[in-house]
């Protein structure tokens, strides 16, 4: 099988995340809730053909350098997508799903908090505790 190259897998398929910021104290966390891939003409398919769950978002950023990511308190939570920058996982999830035929699935992570690898995510989850910052999870249970 041949790998299918970024440059064509950007002309059929598009990234978009759900970003926020969350400030305690003189600390921000840069955060991403959800993400969405989906062929480009499946944008507004109402289901998805599969759920990720992955470790943490990554370094995904914001495709437009101009978006304002919302700045949230603890108590709040936000669903706005924008167009995001494809990362490597990414790009690994559009060849499973060109192989699979779908058309759209949704990233959620057992952590919303962006880190480029896993000794920078455990450094933030560190100061995540420190701060009490403990609903940067889906799965954090709030009381």
């Amino acid at each position: 099988m041949e790998l299918i190259k970024a440059e064509h897998l950007k002309t059929k398929f598009e990234v978009e995340g759900s970003f926020y910021n969350i400030e305690i104290g003189s600390k921000v966390f840069e955060c991403r809730n959800y993400a969405q891939v989906y062929r480009i003409d499946s944008k507004n398919n109402q289901w998805y053909d599969a759920i990720f769950v992955l470790a943490n978002p990554g370094l995904c950023t914001p495709k437009q350098s101009s978006y304002e990511i919302p700045h949230l308190s603890i108590e709040e939570s936000s669903v706005n997508y924008t167009l995001a920058k494809t990362d490597n996982t990414q790009y690994q999830i559009m060849r499973f799903m060109q192989l699979k035929n779908w058309n759209k699935v949704l990233l959620i992570n057992l952590s919303d908090m962006r880190a480029g690898n896993l000794n920078e995510f455990r450094g933030k989850l560190n100061e995540a505790k420190k701060a009490g910052f403990e609903s940067h999870s889906i799965f954090s249970f709030k009381s």
